[in-house]
């Protein structure tokens, strides 16, 4: 099992190399990460043990820039805060553009934290339905969730329901995992299955489902510019989708060997 933290260096060339560099070793497996949009080198990580961390990586990189080895780094130095409010693993986590505040959410609740201070803001129930995603959209002005195969959109930071997603187009409605392009023209769905379902997010209509070369998938993210998706397949393949031509565009095998089944893009 990996337990581990790890930077991917992408070298965009014609043979999209990538290679990775570990950076910590914690005592349980990550599941889920995500970066702050404002300080970029500060990331939530999300455990089994359904904790959570502020872990910031800023000093690697610095250490890392003026080739200074990082075993000179105190093993402490990095954690910034550690946080409970969940009962079973942490399933997605999502932060708020402005950096104010971050959203995490796991099969009994969605927690609203407070990312200056780390406390709690609010707690959102869910006793019959079980919360697998969670996504900022309109900056932050909505939460885009998925819930038992649904997708669902709530107004911040009240959680009052705005709109339901229309599913009758999906023929297998296994969906567990929700994206939103930094732009806020798509919304991308799916889960255990090899389909990736696409909607004009400003519209609410439903754009096309991409039939992928994956078994299932595990991760979903946009890049910044939302001009590419990120996948992460459970057998550990990566897929970079070009959002134009909605083509892949590079395929990396076997990411499972070398790290965690969770990413963050910065």
């Amino acid at each position: 099992m990996t337990t581990g933290l790890y930077v991917a260096k992408f070298l965009y060339n014609k043979l999209m190399h990538c290679s990775f560099e570990w950076i910590k070793k914690f005592g349980q497996r990550p599941v889920v990460i995500k970066f702050s949009p404002l300080r970029r080198f500060e990331l939530i990580i999300g455990f089994q043990d359904s904790s959570l961390i502020v872990f910031d990586i800023g000093l690697y990189i610095l250490f890392q820039s003026f080739c200074i080895p990082f075993t000179f780094i105190v093993e402490t130095k990095s954690t910034l805060s550690t946080l409970r409010g969940h009962q079973y693993r942490v399933h997605d986590i999502a932060v708020h553009p402005l950096g104010s505040f971050f959203v995490s959410c796991s099969k009994e609740c969605l927690n609203i934290w407070d990312f200056h201070n780390f406390t709690k803001i609010k707690t959102m129930a869910s006793k019959t339905m079980s919360l697998s995603s969670v996504v900022f959209a309109f900056g932050g002005e909505t939460i885009v969730t998925s819930l038992a195969n649904e997708i669902f959109i709530w107004k911040t930071p009240d959680c009052e329901l705005e709109h339901k997603f229309t599913l009758d187009n999906i023929k297998d409605r296994a969906i567990s995992l929700v994206a939103v392009s930094p732009n806020n023209e798509f919304l991308i769905a799916g889960g255990k299955s090899n389909e990736l379902h696409i909607w004009n997010l400003k519209t609410r209509e439903f754009f096309k489902t991409l039939k992928l070369s994956v078994d299932s998938i595990s991760k979903l993210s946009f890049t910044t510019d939302s001009k590419h998706i990120i996948l992460l397949s459970e057998s550990g393949k990566l897929l970079y989708i070009e959002m134009n031509s909605f083509k892949v565009h590079a395929e990396i095998e076997d990411t499972l060997s070398v790290c965690t089944r969770c990413f963050a893009s910065i």
